[in-house]
C-alpha cells in the first residue's frame, strides 16, 4: 500500500515539514510512504499489535527512513500523547473496526494543532468480477459478523457523520470517495486470503450446512485466481476535518 493510492485525499495538504500521526498504522507501509513525503517533518505510527510494530520498525531501518517512529498504542485512548503536537492525522481502515468512532476522532483531534486537519479513509463496498452465490453470501456474512462484534462494515458511508459528531462544523468538513483494486500481480495471494471465508476469520465454528458453502467458496476463488479477466474493486469513503 502507498500514500499515492490510499491517501489521495490527504496529499494536497502535506508539506515538506509536516508532522503527521498515523493512527492504526498496521505494518507501516503507508506510514513510511508518508515519511518520504515530509523530508523536513516527522511521522509517528500508532498501532495496537506489537508484532506489526516490530515489522514496521524493521522496514524503516531497512529502507533507512529516519524521520519516522512507531509506538504501541490504542486508538481508543491516546491521552498519553502531547496535545497539539501534529499538523495532520491519518487513519486507514481503522474506524471500520471500532465501536465508537466519534470518540476516537475526538481523541485524535486533541493531538492536532489549530489549523491542522484530521483525516480517515474507510471502506463501504466491494465488487468482485466474476462473482458467485457463495462469494456473495460470504460478503454478507462479513457484514453480519462485523456488526455483531460492534464494527462498521459500511464505515465509509458514515465517517463524515462521525466527524461532525466529533465536534467539527459541517463547513469545516470535506468528504468524498475513492476506489482501489487488487493488483493483478498479487491475485494469488489475494485469492488465497479469501478462500476460507469470513466464518473462519471471525472464529465461527461452521455448522454441517456450511461445509458445502465453504467448499463452493474455495472453488470459486481458485477459479477467480486463474481467470485473466477477474477483478476485485473496493470503494472507500474519505473525510477530512479542518481544526480551527
Amino acid at each position: 500500500r502507498t500514500a499515492d493510492e490510499h491517501a489521495t485525499h490527504l496529499l494536497p495538504y502535506i508539506k515538506p515539514d509536516s508532522r503527521i500521526i498515523d493512527v492504526g498504522c498496521g505494518t507501516g507501509s503507508i506510514t513510511l510512504d508518508l515519511a518520504r513525503k515530509v523530508p523536513k517533518g516527522f511521522v509517528l505510527g500508532i498501532e495496537y499489535n506489537e508484532n506489526s510494530i516490530q515489522i514496521a520498525k524493521s522496514e524503516a531501518k531497512r529502507q533507512n527512513i529516519t524521520n519516522v517512529d512507531f509506538l504501541r498504542g490504542d486508538a481508543n485512548d491516546l491521552s498519553h500523547l502531547e496535545p497539539s503536537s501534529f499538523d495532520i492525522s491519518y487513519s486507514h481502515q481503522v474506524l471500520i473496526h471500532l465501536p465508537n468512532p466519534p470518540s476516537v476522532l475526538k481523541g485524535i483531534s486533541r493531538l492536532i494543532k489549530p489549523g491542522g486537519l484530521i483525516s480517515t479513509r474507510d471502506n463501504h463496498s466491494f465488487f468482485t468480477h466474476p462473482t458467485s452465490p457463495a462469494n456473495e453470501r460470504d460478503w454478507e456474512l462479513y457484514r453480519i459478523w462485523s456488526r455483531k462484534r460492534g464494527a462498521h462494515p459500511d464505515a465509509g458511508f458514515k465517517n463524515h457523520l462521525w466527524m461532525h459528531e466529533a465536534g467539527f462544523a459541517w463547513e469545516r468538513i470535506k468528504y468524498g470517495s475513492a476506489a482501489w483494486e487488487a493488483p493483478y500481480s498479487a491475485k494469488r495471494d489475494f485469492a488465497g486470503s479469501q478462500k476460507n471465508g469470513f466464518l473462519t476469520v471471525y472464529g465461527v465454528e461452521p455448522e454441517e450446512g456450511d461445509r458445502g458453502f465453504l467448499r463452493e467458496l474455495g472453488e470459486f476463488w481458485e477459479m477467480w485466481e486463474k481467470d485473466p479477466g477477474a477483478r476485485f474493486v473496493g470503494v472507500d469513503g474519505w473525510v477530512i476535518g479542518f481544526k480551527e
